[in-house]
């Protein structure tokens, strides 16, 4: 079934947040492009979770109709989660999907369950995160892995992010080589495109308060252990004291805050560390920045990385989840064991102390992220609903 303005294709998107960072702007910036090109879409959103910002909604334009399900939450909470799930059922039965496509773990599980008992949608996947992460426990990684299995079986495609990922899903049997794809995750280059020169540059420091002959290195994210931010905070800890010139800017907000501002009290280094709190326009905070770095323990596929490299900032960062999918060690940036601190600290050091390096990485990575545009995450999505939707297939009426 082809979507026309007379008979377009309804897709329903469920995600379980629309929180800054992760997949929220990636659902954005599809159903922005999927309704331009005729679709009726409706998205479905949960609440936050604690210590999370909201993605500001006016800036991608045009979505179709955005829900708010404020049942529906990261944690567990039988309760809560059958409201959800009958709260969803009755839209799904309002708007009649041919797609319903979900989005993190919470929506995943219910969104399809519905799904399931509405029988006349095909269902859509996206897996954003790692079932074998670490901060999971081995019971809870093996629930997890069993319920992903049952509803891999029962899903139309599974979408994973990266090389990586689609490795996982295959080595936990979730899904079956017909239904498991990789789709990487894309934004709208052009904001990020503009902040490239010297001049955006030096206009963006000049606006946010940073003294331009600053070295600034930038951490964007939630301030939860998985980051290890206390882990980036002693790493660079001799460096932004034996250079009065770099600063380290964290750009997030969470429940490890405290902790952390008290952290780099005791490190003796408050002075060289600016913690932002949540930002809604994270591109000028790139314009800022020499390059990134990421200290996490696990990753799945992270936008942040992918957000600086169209801005042209390389990155230093843990080898963990997708990250080598993303990064070419050398080129576009440098990957570096997780546990090793003082590997770590070298290549922020080697960034820090060598200007012409890093500029050489940073033209690398803005060619190298041309692959995640908005236009090429359209086109892939609507290739996967349109093959879907093929005439053999019984869709909704």
């Amino acid at each position: 079934m082809l979507s026309t303005n007379t008979n377009p294709i309804r897709l329903l998107t469920v995600i379980t947040r629309l929180n800054i960072g992760g997949p929220a702007p990636q659902v954005m910036v599809a159903n922005r492009g999927l309704t331009a090109r005729g679709y009726k879409c409706m998205v479905v959103h949960g609440s936050l979770h604690r210590g999370e910002a909201s993605i500001e909604f006016g800036r991608f334009g045009e979505l179709g109709e955005l829900v708010h399900l404020p049942a529906m939450r990261r944690s567990v909470d039988p309760v809560a989660d059958a409201r959800a799930c009958i709260a969803l059922m009755s839209l799904v039965g309002r708007f009649r999907p041919h797609v319903i496509h979900t989005h993190l773990s919470k929506a995943g599980v219910l969104g399809r369950s519905v799904g399931l008992m509405y029988r006349r949608a095909r269902l859509v996947h996206t897996y954003h995160g790692n079932m074998a992460a670490s901060f999971f426990s081995p019971a809870a990684s093996k629930v997890i892995a069993t319920v992903e299995r049952w509803l891999g079986e029962r899903s139309d495609a599974l979408i994973a992010l990266s090389p990586t990922q689609l490795l996982e899903l295959e080595r936990l049997r979730i899904g079956q080589s017909g239904n498991r794809e990789v789709i990487e995750l894309a934004i709208d280059l052009d904001p990020y495109r503009r902040v490239r020169t010297s001049a955006a540059r030096a206009e963006s420091r000049r606006r946010l308060g940073i003294a331009q002959e600053s070295t600034v290195v930038l951490f964007s994210g939630r301030l939860v252990p998985v980051k290890r931010v206390d882990w980036l905070l002693q790493a660079m800890a001799p460096l932004l004291v034996a250079h009065p010139s770099l600063l380290l800017v964290v750009a997030g907000d969470g429940p490890e805050r405290a902790k952390l501002e008290r952290l780099s009290h005791v490190l003796g280094i408050s002075e060289r560390v600016r913690f932002q709190g949540w930002v809604n326009t994270m591109v000028d905070w790139y314009a800022v920045a020499d390059f990134v770095a990421v200290a996490s323990s696990w990753e799945g596929t992270p936008l942040g990385i992918i957000e600086a490299m169209a801005s042209a900032r390389p990155a230093v960062s843990t080898d963990v989840g997708g990250i080598r999918d993303i990064v070419e060690h050398g080129r576009t940036g440098l990957v570096i064991g997780k546990e090793d601190c003082e590997a770590f600290r070298r290549a922020v050091h080697e960034l820090v102390t060598d200007p012409a390096r890093r500029a050489w990485m940073g033209s690398n990575a803005a060619a190298a992220s041309e692959r995640f545009s908005s236009e090429r995450l359209v086109d892939d999505l609507d290739h996967l609903y349109q093959r879907l939707l093929a005439p053999s297939a019984v869709v909704a009426t």
